[in-house]
């Protein structure tokens, strides 16, 4: 909006990736809204670029209760058919419906997913299609997407074996870190070090890297 094409702004986010001493990759975010179209196929377009050559996906965030995900599902189609993989925001400010159709649309990922708890076939369905779940819970909390601890559906999911990772959501709008969600998760959810351990290697499984890439993260472990 300010002179820069979205394929600059991979580019300069790309350099400052490169001083990090933490390997790392770009997941490109469309966002839902009436009036920007044009700009997710773009960020489509750049995804499919820059595949490869430190873009490792494509994601939907936004408004979901305003903008329902079935809304975006031809834009994931077409990511589906260029070979680019993605993870959806979905089942936090809406329903499972919206978890179900991310799932439709072929996402190796959800963002949330906390409303799947609502339906038993969709869990069944998720867990059968190793589909990863990413429960934030500082956001879920803030939003009021969840309400008591001792409701929220981690541990419950790890129980009936989904492939569920713990994660930040938007770090600087819920002023929150990766070791303040275990940590929070240890004090408020009760999980033990062995369900710290499954969260982990989840993640490693559900990280949008080549087999090689996801050994060397589970060595790490």
């Amino acid at each position: 909006r300010q002179g820069l094409s979205q394929a600059e702004v991979v580019e300069a986010a790309l350099s400052g990736l490169s001083d990090s001493p933490l390997p790392a990759s770009l997941i490109l975010c469309c966002m839902r809204g009436d009036t920007n179209g044009e700009a997710n196929l773009e960020t489509l377009r750049t995804a499919r670029t820059f595949l490869g050559r430190g873009v490792a996906a494509l994601d939907l965030a936004g408004a979901e209760a305003l903008f329902p995900t079935r809304r975006f599902l031809p834009l994931f189609e077409q990511a589906r058919r260029e070979g680019i993989p993605f993870t959806i925001h979905a089942g936090e400010a809406d329903g499972p419906d919206s978890v179900r159709a991310a799932m439709e649309a072929g996402a190796a990922r959800i963002g949330h997913g906390i409303r799947a708890a609502e339906d038993p076939r969709l869990l069944q369905e998720l867990c059968r299609r190793g589909i990863s779940l990413e429960l934030c819970p500082t956001s879920n909390f803030q939003t009021k997407a969840a309400g008591i601890p001792s409701a929220y559906p981690l541990r419950r999911y790890l129980e009936l074996g989904l492939s569920v990772t713990l994660n930040t959501d938007n770090t600087t709008v819920s002023g929150t870190t990766l070791a303040k969600e275990y940590a929070f998760a240890r004090k408020a959810l009760g999980i033990t070090g062995q369900e710290e351990q499954r969260l982990l290697r989840n993640a490693a499984g559900a990280a949008f890297l080549d087999e090689p890439g996801k050994a060397r993260l589970l060595a790490l472990l």
